[in-house]
């Protein structure tokens, strides 16, 4: 790689952690959101320790940003293999998510589609500028 590309790539960690350090937040609302679609049905107990997963792995993308961007001298190249491990993670999750809590009602399938799709729409924030963090991210989420 020439310097060009090392520090082409190092703006693009950087502006992607930019986002993703305040977008946990939004992302951690669509989990809740999520989960209480399940809230009343029996399998509540499964949904609430899907949605602290999420939870957690939102806190971690949202503390590895910071901790990343506190650094004077740039990312160090690690950086981008954590955040798009991450997104996998994150991406995993979620489609966990959609297969283990299926619905049968129309609406709430329809509500449930609905958050779907801004959970993937939300996803191109915090990893749309490093397409290998967004499509770990989107992949298994679009095939669940």
């Amino acid at each position: 790689m020439s310097q060009d590309e090392i520090r082409l790539s190092s703006q693009l960690v950087r502006l992607s952690m930019q986002s993703g350090r305040h977008t946990w937040i939004g992302s951690l609302l669509f989990a809740v959101l999520f989960s209480l679609i399940w809230w009343r049905e029996q399998q509540s107990v499964g949904v609430f320790f899907w949605c602290a997963a999420i939870g957690l792995l939102l806190l971690a993308r949202g503390f590895l940003c910071s901790r990343v961007l506190s650094r004077r001298d740039g990312p160090p190249p690690i950086a981008d293999l954590a955040y798009t491990a991450l997104a996998a993670a994150e991406g995993f999750s979620w489609a966990l998510g959609l297969v283990l809590f299926r619905v049968d009602d129309p609406f709430t399938f329809l509500v449930q589609f609905t958050l779907s799709v801004g959970v993937l729409i939300g996803l191109l924030l915090p990893y749309g500028a490093m397409a290998r963090s967004w499509l770990a991210a989107a992949v298994p989420l679009a095939a669940a």
